[in-house]
């Protein structure tokens, strides 16, 4: 009895290979407690709500985003020109009021535009006969009056009172007025289920007059901007129309790790490691609990998905679930169905279901500005561009201690980020002289990256590269603090990134990665022993996207 224990125990236990790698998902669905698979409910193709997009008038950097419209709002984060985003307050089919002192939303349909008055508490207000400040006074009135515009001249009003009198003012003292002509909810944003209060038939409600927009960014960030910055011209779509850009991506991407709970759901396999649980006692339905858990516990998540977590089509969330994965770790992806994750999880999810990632090549033709990426843990370089992966090579990295290191401390590749300065080739110094006779041609290599590093840390080929330079990459202890690569993948670098490129050198050793059909989680080796490292973030390493990252404390900086 105890050896069929012990092989079930064994199958069920996740395999763990190299430094611990853990599949997830992989075989799952089926157990002791198996019920027949669930078909995935079919998505309507509805079309997506019609909404406005904008961005930001050039050059505009730093631009704050608040929590609500006022300069002394709370800043939630700052935006730069070339950020695409949703104007919420041009969403069509909603007016802006105020109700109960907070701005909301509430359907055109429900209300009686055109009505304006003058704000209450004013006095003695002067209508003059034109939009000049000095043209002549014709009447004066007090707040709650009120007119029908007729034009507007810059920031004059041209207006008509009960009495026929017709006049300018300064739109700075007048309010619009809308009348409920039906029942209607209060939104906080248009069309998002949020609401935040009702109004009945016959009441009225002042129209807001703002010098902000209400925008929802691609990550999802919802705020309020000063409306001068906003460039002239917006265009008519759906969120599919967002482009994210890098850090837009990254928000994204910091956002669905956390929401989605993906290290408490990567854990769950860890459990069967624990000497003190039973293997048995971990049933697959905890496992489904646990991903029902991620749904039921996001507000947005349970709303869109209420459907689903009634019926408990588990299959359903567990392939929605992977495929937001799948795109976490896809810059492709990220960039093509991203900005639909801030309306529509499942319009993000059927978008994904009909891209194709981009295959890894350095061939293609480069996409906007590229980057690179070291994960010193990992002892390898990836260089990216806006659809993805170009290159992705091991290399060699300082080694912990050299007792001939030239710099007079440890030889530990330092964390931060750089660029590129210039490339040279066959370049030497003092200390590294280069050799003219083969095969020792070039101490650095075919070519070297000079970078803005004070320590000489530079990113270069192997000495001899007349030679097969792979040896020199997998047998070499460790270098004195620079990047080595083979001299046929640092040409590669050479050709896609020119100087001024971007470089971040960083110390992670929890990478999630998908590979088939499937995420991983592999846990890395520390070679320098640093601490902090179990609390330093995550690294998905098909996006190049660092999440919760900090430099380990104790980790070799270059300041």
């Amino acid at each position: 009895m105890k050896s069929l224990f012990l092989a079930v125990a064994l199958f069920l236990i996740p395999s763990l290979t190299g430094a611990g790698i853990f599949d997830f998902f992989s075989g799952l669905w089926s157990s002791d407690d198996q019920k027949p698979a669930t078909e995935a409910a079919p998505r309507n193709a509805s079309p997506p709500n019609s909404s406005i997009f904008g961005g930001l008038r050039a050059g505009v950097t730093k631009l704050n985003v608040r929590q609500k419209p006022s300069r002394e709002a709370r800043i939630l984060k700052q935006i730069d020109s070339g950020v695409q985003f949703e104007v919420l307050s041009s969403k069509p089919g909603f007016v802006l009021i105020v109700h109960d002192g907070e701005t909301a939303y509430v359907q055109e349909s429900c209300v009686e535009k055109n009505a304006f008055r003058i704000r209450p508490g004013v006095t003695a207000l002067n209508v003059r006969s034109g939009p000049e400040a000095d043209a002549s006074v014709i009447k004066q009135v007090n707040g709650g009056i009120t007119f029908e515009l007729l034009s507007r001249v810059g920031d004059r009003m041209q207006v008509k009172f009960a009495d026929q009198v017709t006049g300018y003012i300064h739109q700075d003292y007048a309010e619009s007025e809308a009348r409920f002509t039906k029942n209607c909810e209060a939104q906080s944003e248009p069309g998002a289920g949020t609401q935040v209060g009702s109004i009945t038939e016959g009441q009225s409600a002042r129209m807001a007059e703002l010098d902000f927009v209400h925008i929802r960014l691609a990550e999802g960030t919802v705020g309020w901007i000063a409306s001068s910055f906003l460039h002239s011209e917006t265009t008519e779509g759906s969120a599919q129309n967002l482009v994210l850009d890098y850090q837009a991506q990254s928000d994204l991407v910091a956002r669905l790790h956390h929401r989605l709970k993906v290290v408490d759901l990567l854990a769950i396999k860890v459990f069967f490691t624990q000497k003190e649980i039973s293997p048995l006692r971990l049933r697959l339905s905890d496992f489904r609990g646990s991903l029902r858990g991620v749904f039921r516990d996001d507000s947005e998540l349970a709303r869109e998905y209420a459907q689903e977590l009634l019926n408990e089509s588990d299959d359903v969330l567990r392939n929605d679930y992977l495929a937001l994965l799948k795109m976490m770790n896809s810059t492709t992806l990220l960039r093509a169905c991203g900005g639909q994750v801030s309306t529509s999880i499942k319009d993000a999810v059927a978008c994904i279901q009909t891209k194709r990632d981009t295959k890894n090549s350095s061939d293609r033709e480069v996409s906007g500005k590229p980057r690179i990426m070291v994960n010193l843990p990992g002892s390898y370089l990836q260089v990216f561009d806006d659809e993805g992966i170009l290159l992705d090579y091991r290399v060699v990295i300082g080694h912990p201690e050299h007792k001939d290191n030239r710099a007079g401390d440890n030889s530990k590749t330092r964390v931060g980020d750089f660029r590129i300065l210039s490339w040279h080739e066959n370049y030497s110094n003092q200390d590294y002289p280069a050799w003219d006779k083969e095969p020792l041609k070039a101490a650095f290599g075919k070519w070297t990256a000079k970078l803005n590093d004070r320590h000489a840390q530079y990113i270069h080929g192997t000495i001899g590269y007349a030679l097969i330079d792979w040896a020199a990459i997998r047998l070499a202890p460790g270098s004195h603090g620079c990047i080595r690569s083979q001299n046929s993948d640092i040409e590669k670098v050479k050709n896609l990134c020119e100087a001024g490129t971007a470089v971040r050198k960083f110390y992670v050793t929890r990478e999630i990665s998908w590979e088939g059909n499937s995420t991983k989680l592999l846990a890395l080796d520390n070679p320098y022993d640093y601490q902090d490292i179990e609390s330093n973030g995550y690294y998905y390493r098909g996006s190049g996207i660092l999440v919760d990252y900090k430099h380990p404390s104790d980790a070799v900086t270059d300041r």
